[in-house]
């Protein structure tokens, strides 16, 4: 079996090289109009908001201090984090029952409230 040399083996690069070059600059016109149509229809219609917070929160039958700042500016950035940051949500939301099965026997019998669950 022949060894490779070094020049067969720059030939070799320069050739996938050159592939991935054409391969990677291959346009399609039709594919650019539609990705601008997107663009514009996304930056047209995708607004993010801030949340208004409550002025009274309750959490296992206690009153949540909102008038303590640090305390709204957490509730503020765990709001924000859990409306837009949506898969991570999403993803709670699929697994709560499972763990919920799990949680709430423990919490009653703990004499735990059932809010802690979340």
């Amino acid at each position: 079996m022949k060894s490779i040399t070094k020049t067969g083996i720059a030939a070799i690069v320069i050739c996938i090289a050159f592939i991935s070059v054409q391969l990677l600059s291959f346009t399609n016109k039709d594919a650019h109009t539609g990705d601008e149509s997107f663009q514009k229809h996304f930056t047209s219609n995708y607004k993010v908001f801030a949340l208004n917070l409550p002025a009274e929160l309750d959490f296992a039958n206690e009153k949540v201090p909102m008038h303590l700042m640090d305390v709204r500016e957490k509730l503020d950035r765990e709001l924000l984090i859990n409306t837009y940051w949506q898969s991570q949500t999403l993803l709670f939301h699929k697994r709560a029952n499972r763990q919920f099965t799990v949680l709430e026997p423990i919490l009653a019998k703990q004499s735990v409230p059932n809010d802690f669950k979340y």
